[in-house]
């Protein structure tokens, strides 16, 4: 799965982030996130292409149906919130 693979380091398998990555930035909680909560796939899917902040842009490394697979994905984290 991409989010394993890609994402867990930082946001952790459940969203809500790890101890050290929520420390430097609140941000990398899914659960919390504004963007996740509004369930707008294509802004989030924009957020991951784009990246922002310490997140880096995905795009050049994955390919559009990647990406909106894993913004479907990340909406799981608003329901578990």
């Amino acid at each position: 799965m991409v989010f394993q693979q890609t994402c867990a380091s930082c946001h952790a398998q459940d969203g809500k982030g790890t101890a050290a990555m929520v420390a430097f930035s609140p941000k990398v909680d899914l659960t919390q996130s504004p963007l996740i909560r509004a369930g707008n796939q294509q802004a989030i899917a924009r957020s991951i292409a784009q990246g922002g902040g310490q997140m880096p842009a995905f795009a050049p490394r994955m390919s559009a149906d990647q990406i909106a697979a894993l913004a479907s994905w990340c909406l799981r984290f608003a329901e578990n919130s």
